[in-house]
This record gives structure tokens, sequence and C-alpha cells, in this order.
């Protein structure tokens, strides 16, 4: 795949009421319901509250599940400490976690050879 073809939704996702989170998630809808078509899928847990946010771990599930979305590559990136976040998002499907601060080119590096893969 071409990295000129390659789409890829980034979701900040915060868990505090922030004006935005709604609209994160309808894009991740439009994904789910396949009106919007994207390679890659980073979901961003700016949550305040500690570990990783319900919503975030829900719609990873949801798009595991659903055969339109299940094949679409989820990346987690978080700033949170701890194994028990990295073992949530993996329990919830994600394929990569990334940890917090990080370079853009290893995010970009890991979502080519993610894409690569498929």
């Amino acid at each position: 795949m071409s990295d000129t073809s390659s789409r890829c939704l980034l979701a900040v996702l915060v868990y505090n009421g922030r004006s935005f989170v709604p609209d994160c998630l309808l894009s991740a809808a439009k994904v789910q319901d396949g009106t919007d078509g994207v390679d890659v899928l980073v979901l961003d847990d700016c949550s305040p509250d500690p570990g990783w946010s319900e919503e975030l771990r829900d719609l990873c599930r949801e798009l595991k599940k659903d055969p339109r979305t299940k094949e679409v590559p989820v990346f987690v990136v978080s700033a949170r400490p701890g194994k028990d976040v990295v073992e949530r998002a993996f329990a919830a499907g994600a394929e990569e976690f990334i940890r917090k601060p990080f370079e853009n080119s290893d995010l970009i590096t890991r979502i080519r050879g993610r894409l690569a893969a498929h």
C-alpha cells in the first residue's frame, strides 16, 4: 500500500467533557458504520482519570467485533504509567501500544510496518 493512499484517523479521547470529544467519537463511529474507511486508527488516551478510559476500551472492542472494521489496525498511545494500561489496550484488541512521549517518526515507522503487513 502506498503512503499516498493510506488513511489514518487519529481520535483523541478525553474523558473530561470537553466539546471535541463527541466529534472524535462521531469520526470513529463513521469508521464503524462503514461510511468513512481508514487504514489505521490511532486512539490517544488523554483521560485525566487513572487507567484506560472505558470509552476507548469499548470503542476498540466494538471495532474489532465488526466485520467491516475488524481488520483495521488500532494503535493506542498513552502517557499513563503502568503495565496494566498496556495489558488493557491489548485485551481490547489494539495491535500496537505506544507510550508517550514518543518521536513522530517512530509512530510513522510502526504504522508503515503494520500497513505493509496487511
